[in-house]
């Protein structure tokens, strides 16, 4: 006979931050019903770790990517049980690899919790209800499911469309709009000419997977300051108190005394960076929104560069392909894209002014990175929970505004305890929230949250509500 489980949990998406919410509530709740909507075949893999090119790495050394933070060497441990022996802790293993790992994570705790606690429907959320304390999700194919909490776990979106694209160029398969569109770093001409737009980590690796798919010609980067990431250097360090600053230009001060006192000390400034994450969420919260303002636009560049690095096996590959000719950064703005007669022809305004160039390539890959407007995103259920008012944009225009523990703020400013976010979309108000470390605390608190039994979690979310710092 199958229990009646005493409440169900809806999580819409299908990546990481999904496959660690339902495994946190699978181990963590036991009357707790989990329902999945993804389309995917699985869950836990999401656009990240689906990769299936073995030169993308993890951006993030092995030991600093276990999936529970009370348990910081389980990743390595199952390498190891993997026969993964050439890994270490230190080591910057292949996505592909983490991928599998977080569906076993999720696999292993729906095997041992109780038989039909955990449903995946293959199916896209289309719209979202609210009535009498439940939360309805309507289905893409016209079924909808019914659930107490819904947590929204969407992982970064698509880049958004290049404004400059002229209506020929959409449809001649030379022109893609994300690095992973399908084809997109697979060239029938290895020695067509490339243009991706961006320099990042995403661009990054649309390199490495053109030239595991053995393109051989010239690729060009334009970016608006021309930064590339910077390379990882593996070192132990602990963690040290830095003052909240009233201003972006405060904050960085202080960063800057900082990373010289590392380099003097250490002869790395990393050290000085990955010190400060575990209080980034809060100095940012502890700026005013004028001031995040000026942080996105004037610094946020410079930051992510420092902020999130390459592994040194995939620097050295990135500066051999500089140094060889094969890949050239340049500071400017893309402007128009054009069909051009051998391919694709994009105009490019170097950056601190000077003459436009016309490039000519084969292809043009946008590398921009996630488009962060919520209105924006061609997302039918983003979209209907902004209709209803069960969500709200950020005033900084970069996700959801949500308070401390996830719960979203609606249009009429009251605070939900039924809807949550975990992952990328609460970048708004927590700047440190697209990364494993950051991700898999977020899953662990909106799962006992969520998995609560309803008089817990009003005094979890009351007791949020009193101190709760509302982004913006």
């Amino acid at each position: 006979m199958t229990r009646r489980f005493t409440h169900t949990v809806l999580i819409a998406g299908g990546g990481a931050s999904a496959a660690l919410v339902a495994t946190n509530l699978l181990k963590r709740s036991a009357g707790t019903r989990i329902i999945v909507v993804e389309p995917a075949l699985s869950v836990g893999r999401g656009m990240a770790y689906s990769t299936t090119c073995p030169e993308h790495l993890l951006n993030v050394a092995a030991g600093r990517m276990s999936a529970f933070e009370d348990d910081p060497r389980h990743f390595s441990r199952w390498l190891v049980s993997r026969g993964y022996a050439e890994f270490t802790e230190r080591s910057f293993v292949p996505r592909m690899i983490y991928g599998a790992y977080l569906e076993w994570i999720l696999n292993e705790a729906r095997e041992n919790a109780e038989f039909g606690r955990f449903t995946h429907l293959r199916v896209r959320a289309s719209g979202i209800r609210q009535l009498a304390g439940r939360v309805t999700l309507e289905l893409a194919d016209g079924r909808s499911v019914e659930g107490d909490q819904l947590v929204l776990a969407l992982g970064n979106a698509a880049p958004a469309p290049w404004p400059g694209l002229t209506q020929d160029a959409t449809g001649g398969g030379k022109y893609f709009g994300s690095a992973w569109s399908p084809g997109a770093t697979a060239p029938r001409d290895p020695n067509e000419a490339v243009l991706l737009i961006g320099s990042g980590l995403t661009a990054v690796d649309a390199v490495l997977a053109l030239r595991y798919n053995r393109h051989r010609g010239p690729i060009v980067m334009v970016s608006r300051r021309g930064l590339l990431p910077k390379v990882h250097r593996l070192f132990d360090c602990a963690a040290v108190w830095y003052e909240s600053a009233g201003s972006a230009l405060g904050l960085l001060r202080n960063m800057r005394a900082s990373a010289a006192d590392a380099s003097l000390l250490h002869g790395n400034w990393r050290v000085a960076v990955d010190a400060v994450r575990e209080q980034t969420n809060d100095l940012w919260g502890a700026l005013p929104l004028t001031e995040q303002r000026r942080f996105l636009r004037h610094l946020r560049a410079y930051w992510d560069v420092h902020r999130h690095r390459m592994a040194p096996e995939i620097g050295a590959k990135v500066k051999a392909l500089q140094d060889s000719g094969g890949l050239r950064v340049m500071a400017g703005r893309v402007g128009r894209i054009e069909v051009s007669r051998d391919g694709m022809a994009a105009t490019v305004t170097p950056r601190g002014g000077g003459e436009q160039r016309r490039i000519e390539v084969g292809r043009v890959i946008n590398c921009t990175g996630a488009e962060p407007r919520l209105s924006k995103l061609p997302n039918a259920l983003i979209q209907s929970m902004l209709r209803e008012g069960v969500m709200s944009e950020h005033p900084l225009g970069t996700g959801v505004l949500a308070n401390r523990v996830g719960a979203l703020v609606a249009r009429d400013g009251s605070v939900s305890d039924r809807v949550y976010a975990v992952g990328p979309m609460r970048i708004g108000s927590l700047i440190e929230s697209v990364a494993i470390p950051e991700i898999r605390r977020q899953a662990r608190e909106v799962a006992d949250l969520v998995g609560a039994p309803s008089q817990s979690r009003r005094v979890l979310q009351s007791r949020d509500r009193e101190g709760a710092v509302l982004a913006g």
